[in-house]
C-alpha cells in the first residue's frame, strides 16, 4: 500500500473505506485532515471510523459530539460492546443520578455484548450484569425539572415517558419537557404535545399547533390511534384557528370508525354535537 498519499488525493479518491481509514492515521496528515478522512469513512458506514471519531471528541472533552458518534456506532452495530462502554462512561461522569442510572443500562449492554469488565474510578471493577444492577441507587429525592431539562436527550426521553414522575411536575414544567423532547423528534412527546395544545395543558390552547403536532404524530404511524384521529378530525371540523375543512375532517373520522370506535363530533364550543357509530352516520353528517 502506498504511504505517501497526499490528503487531496485520498479525499477525492474512491478507495475502500478500510484503506482510507488506514491512511488517515498516517503521521503526514494534520488533525483536521484526519478528521475529514475519518468522516468520509463514516459516511461509507465504516464503524471503526465512527468509533475513532467518538474517541477523538471524547479526548477533546467535546462530550456531545462524542455521544453522537458512539450512537452512530450503535446504529450500525447494535452489539458494539466498546461503544456501549464508552457511552456508559460518559453518562456516569456527568455526576447526576439521572445520567448515572442511564449509564448502568449501557454498562449492562457492554457486558452482555462481550466487554470483559467495567471499571469505575474510585468505585471498583465489575464483571457481571448482577454487579452493575447492584450499584447503589441514589437515595436522593427524585430528579428536579432543571436536572431533567438540562440532561442529555436520551435521558430526557426516558423521563418524559415516566408518567409517575411527570405527574410530580407543575403543568408549565410538564409542558416545557414535552416541548423540548418533541422538538427533538421524540415520537411519544410529539403525540403528547398535540394533545396539550388542544386542551391548553401547561400552555395556551392553540388549535394550529395542536393540528401541527397531531399530524406529525399521525404521519409517523399513529393513524390507528382513534383518539388522535378524532382530535385531528374535530380541529378540521370546527375550523377554529384554521380554515374549516369538513372533507378532511370526515377522512379522519372515517379512520376512527374503521377501527371500530365511535366518533364524538364537536361544535365550535367544543361540546359534543353528535356521535357517529356507523359509516352511514358519517355519510349523513353535514
Amino acid at each position: 500500500m502506498r504511504v505517501d498519499w497526499a490528503f487531496s488525493e485520498l479525499f477525492d479518491s474512491t478507495l475502500p473505506a478500510e484503506t482510507l481509514f488506514t491512511c488517515a492515521k498516517r503521521p503526514q496528515h494534520s488533525t483536521k485532515e484526519k478528521l475529514k478522512l475519518l468522516k468520509k469513512c463514516a459516511e461509507l458506514k465504516f464503524v471503526k471510523a465512527m468509533m475513532a471519531l467518538g474517541n477523538h471528541y471524547l479526548k477533546e472533552e467535546k462530550t456531545f459530539e462524542a455521544i453522537d458518534w458512539y450512537n452512530k456506532v450503535i446504529d450500525n452495530d447494535p452489539h458494539h460492546a466498546k461503544a456501549c462502554y464508552k457511552l456508559g462512561t460518559i453518562y456516569w461522569s456527568q455526576n447526576n443520578e439521572v445520567d448515572k442510572n442511564y449509564s448502568k443500562e449501557w454498562f449492562t449492554k457492554a457486558l452482555e455484548y462481550g466487554c470483559p469488565q467495567i471499571t469505575l474510578e474510585g468505585i471498583g471493577t465489575f464483571t457481571t450484569v448482577e454487579e452493575i444492577a447492584a450499584l447503589a441507587e441514589s437515595e436522593a429525592p427524585p430528579p428536579s425539572f432543571n436536572e431533567i431539562f438540562n440532561s442529555s436527550l436520551p435521558v430526557l426521553f426516558k423521563w418524559v415517558e415516566n408518567f409517575k414522575f411527570m405527574r410530580t411536575l407543575d403543568k408549565t414544567e410538564y409542558f416545557k419537557l414535552i416541548l423540548k423532547a418533541a422538538e427533538a423528534n421524540h415520537p411519544y412527546s410529539i403525540k403528547r404535545l398535540g394533545y396539550m395544545y388542544s386542551v391548553g395543558y401547561g400552555t395556551d390552547k392553540d388549535p394550529v399547533q395542536a393540528l401541527h403536532w397531531s399530524l406529525l404524530a399521525a404521519n409517523a404511524g399513529e393513524t390507528t390511534d382513534s383518539v388522535l384521529c378524532e382530535r385531528i378530525g374535530n380541529i378540521y371540523w370546527i375550523g377554529q384557528g384554521i380554515p374549516q375543512d369538513k372533507n378532511s375532517a370526515k377522512e379522519w373520522f372515517l379512520k376512527v370508525l374503521q377501527a371500530g370506535k365511535k366518533v364524538s363530533v364537536k361544535d365550535e364550543n367544543e361540546k359534543v354535537q353528535t356521535v357517529l357509530i356507523t359509516i352511514k352516520d358519517l355519510e349523513n353528517l353535514i
